[in-house]
């Protein structure tokens, strides 16, 4: 099916498919085939297409790991075409089913969008935008909940069972150090030597002391490698790069030797402190457009680092009495 898809052969990877689903109807496999079809579909911009996908998965695979994320894509996706009442049915859906998952926190504020663009229930809307800044206050929808509520202006929120269920998840306590002398680190150590970086992350959760130390340790392992970011099998769409669980603590440490490469952190406090700007809000940005990849072109046809377009990067280069390379704009 993956070699299908590779090759842009949608009737073979629909035939597998198809095939999975009447000789394997319970097969983790299916469902791997399910969401990467889906996902397929999305890129594609067939949303129906990719709503099938994930519906299915989600529907006959509700505890897999892929199930919260391809029932909110379903959703979103249903969203997308103007399907609002599916779209509320699936918000809601995930709401109840999967309080816990992240994607659920949009879920959540689309919700409460289409409760004031649809339903024209404005206390409905205010239910879902106050759970967000009460259980995810420094998340981004948590912001545009408040701003929601404040074009609300004197809407009471209505008692809602299943938003009442979600919690602000529990601050970790997070070391800053770890312990040398743990086995389960020397074996990890001795995984990542042998390029096995799959199994780096679990080894070090099998000592049963690492809540509070795992990522530090998992993020100096990779940086002790020369690596930036470690890659992981069975990533979702987009880049294969995921970074590790981060603590919060020592943020900075972290985000200036793990989050972001290296090769460009001079340049990129250099160029910060011209402009008057934060170099890690800087770093953060590179890292959403391009994940530091100078030769990203994005469909659209944005260059570079921080993704220009061609007549933008030429604008901005005259404006500091630069000259933009012939080809190439300045990123």
């Amino acid at each position: 099916m993956e070699l299908a898809r590779d090759r842009n052969d949608t009737d073979y990877q629909k035939q597998i498919v198809a095939e999975m689903e009447s000789n394997y109807p319970r097969s983790p496999w299916l469902a791997e085939a399910l969401f990467s079809s889906g996902n397929m579909y999305m890129l594609r911009r067939d949303y129906p297409a990719a709503v099938e996908y994930y519906s299915y998965l989600a529907t006959h695979f509700p505890e897999n790991t892929n199930a919260p994320a391809a029932h909110w894509r379903a959703g979103w996706l249903s969203y997308r075409q103007g399907l609002y009442a599916d779209a509320s049915r699936l918000f809601d859906e995930q709401i109840r089913l999967y309080p816990g998952a992240k994607e659920t926190v949009s879920a959540i504020y689309w919700r409460g969008r289409l409760y004031e663009t649809q339903d024209h229930k404005p206390a409905n809307a205010a239910a879902n935008y106050r759970t967000l800044v009460r259980a995810y206050q420094h998340f981004f929808y948590a912001q545009m909940a408040r701003e929601r509520l404040a074009a609300l202006g004197s809407a009471q929120p209505v008692a809602q069972s299943q938003l009442d269920r979600i919690q602000a998840a529990a601050v970790p306590e997070l070391e800053e150090n770890f312990p040398v002398d743990s086995p389960h680190l020397a074996k990890a150590r001795l995984l990542a030597n042998a390029g096995l970086n799959d199994y780096i992350a679990q080894e070090i959760a099998a000592d049963p002391d690492s809540a509070s130390w795992s990522a530090l340790a998992e993020a100096q392992i990779y940086a002790s490698y020369g690596e930036d970011l470690p890659r992981h099998a069975g990533t979702q769409e987009g880049s294969a790069l995921r970074p590790p669980r981060l603590p919060s603590s020592p943020f900075r440490w972290l985000t200036g030797r793990i989050l972001f490469p290296e090769p460009w952190w001079d340049t990129i406090k250099t160029e910060s402190a011209k402009n008057n700007l934060d170099p890690y809000f800087v770093a953060s940005l590179i890292r959403q457009e391009s994940e530091f990849n100078p030769s990203a072109i994005s469909y659209a046809n944005a260059y570079g680092l921080m993704q220009l377009l061609p007549s933008v990067g030429k604008a901005m280069a005259a404006r500091r009495g630069n000259q933009p390379l012939r080809d190439f704009p300045v990123a």
